[in-house]
């Protein structure tokens, strides 16, 4: 039961994040398109091209979190537990 309620308050933690990064990128691009005529450019392109290195590194981070943590989904049938 307790494992639930901190997979849960993980989960909503990370959501947050992910709207709050969201809510950043998306103010930035409005401040870089104010200030120049051609768009935002990113390192290696444009910013339509993918997800700046960082945004990439951060949802690897994440995803290796959840491999190693497990889903509540995992609780089970999967890895909670079993990493090591």
């Amino acid at each position: 039961m307790e494992d639930n309620l901190h997979q849960n308050q993980v989960d909503e933690h990370i959501s947050a994040l992910r709207h709050e990064g969201d809510r950043l990128r998306a103010e930035r691009l409005a401040r870089e398109r104010a200030t120049t005529q051609a768009g935002p450019a990113v390192a290696g392109g444009r910013a339509g091209d993918h997800p700046p290195a960082r945004v990439r590194l951060g949802r690897w981070l994440i995803d290796v979190g959840t491999a190693v943590a497990g889903t509540s989904r995992d609780q089970h049938d999967g890895a909670t537990g079993r990493a090591a």
